[in-house]
């Protein structure tokens, strides 16, 4: 079993999907943040349909985990603490797997890395509007011209969902906890 430290950042974790704060996420929910963020990008519709298709794999995968939904805070958690005690590598492994592939689909030039203005389009798809706190987790992964490798962002993700030593710092965290 995770510790409480842990398992309080996976319901940080899962408000960050849940910005009306309803203790729950679905499909609705899941569209409508698809449609924000296909419109902020202005995506071509073949483009996004590809895209569409990769986010919904993606919360298929590692949020609703097969189920139609809604997924509740405590079932997310549950789910968490239920692989975590089961394997924490495999936890691990799917964890690096989730960011890498979730933060890919944001990635929109092919050289790996993130630019700001994607970076903003993403967290303003999912509700998250305030420009200073998405900035600043921004600007924490210390950008070159405004970008940011993917696998940085992805390792930090990694470590805030399996990281159980309070002691470490870990900038998404501090990014959640101060109302990101």
């Amino acid at each position: 079993m995770a510790k409480e430290f842990l398992i309080n950042k996976w319901r940080l974790w899962f408000r960050v999907l849940d910005v009306k704060g309803t203790g729950q996420y679905s499909r609705e929910d899941e569209a409508q943040d698809e449609a924000r963020y296909a419109r902020l990008s202005h995506l071509d519709p073949e483009h996004k349909e590809e895209v569409v298709e990769a986010l919904r794999g993606l919360m298929d995968e590692y949020y609703f985990r097969g189920k139609q939904g809604p997924i509740y805070e405590q079932e997310f958690v549950d789910m968490n603490n239920d692989d975590f005690k089961a394997d924490k590598g495999k936890f691990e492994e799917r964890m690096k797997k989730c960011f890498e592939t979730g933060y890919k689909i944001f990635e929109t030039n092919g050289d790996g890395m993130i630019t700001k203005d994607a970076f903003q389009k993403a967290y303003f798809a999912y509700g998250h509007k305030n420009l200073e706190l998405v900035n600043k987790l921004f600007q924490s992964y210390n950008p070159v011209d405004d970008k940011v490798p993917v696998k940085t962002i992805a390792d930090s993700w990694v470590l805030f969902t399996t990281n159980e030593d309070s002691s470490v710092r870990d900038v998404v965290r501090e990014a959640l906890e101060a109302g990101l």
